[in-house]
């Protein structure tokens, strides 16, 4: 999958995220037919170490559950409490690939947005994840969410990189 791809298809799940999420918040309740949810914390380390900051979304092999995205980003620890829609605690079961993904912005000015277009600057854009692990076919991390509190062991996702992505 090329950058452009990859790049769109994050976009348009985080969309969907959002947008689920902002769909329930008017209501007050849970979204008609949210199956079960099941706890799941997962930890992840950089290096043998927690990393701060990573996205992570949990992508359903079963194609009815794939309305119900999930994910978080990972504390000071390492740690995510992952969530159904961006806010129900909990997956629902079945079984999942997981993709992670964390990009640094060099030289950002404070109160200037990358996407300003009255800004001349170019911003150095970097990938500080393997790229491996931000794809549904490269990822090789699966989670089985099953009934009760699922335990996974900490994932790791290989030595600190810091691979330069397109200009902004």
């Amino acid at each position: 999958m090329s950058n452009s791809k990859r790049s769109t298809f994050r976009l348009s799940l985080a969309l969907g995220i959002l947008g689920a999420a902002l769909a329930g918040c008017g209501s007050g309740g849970t979204p008609d037919g949210l199956p079960e949810l099941h706890p799941l914390t997962l930890s992840v380390n950089q290096g043998g170490a927690p990393i701060e900051g990573v996205s992570v979304q949990m992508i359903p092999e079963n194609p009815s559950n794939s309305r119900w995205a999930c994910g978080g980003a990972t504390d000071a620890t390492g740690k995510v409490i992952v969530k159904t829609l961006g806010r129900f605690e909990g997956a629902p079961a079945g079984n999942y690939k997981v993709t992670f993904f964390k990009t640094f912005v060099e030289d950002m000015n404070p109160g200037v947005a990358a996407d300003d277009p009255s800004s001349s600057k170019v911003y150095n854009s970097y990938l500080l994840i393997d790229p491996k692990f931000g794809s549904t076919e490269t990822t090789p991390i699966e989670v089985n969410v099953a009934g009760g509190e699922t335990t996974v062991p900490p994932i790791e996702l290989g030595p600190a990189v810091k691979i330069k992505q397109a200009n902004m």
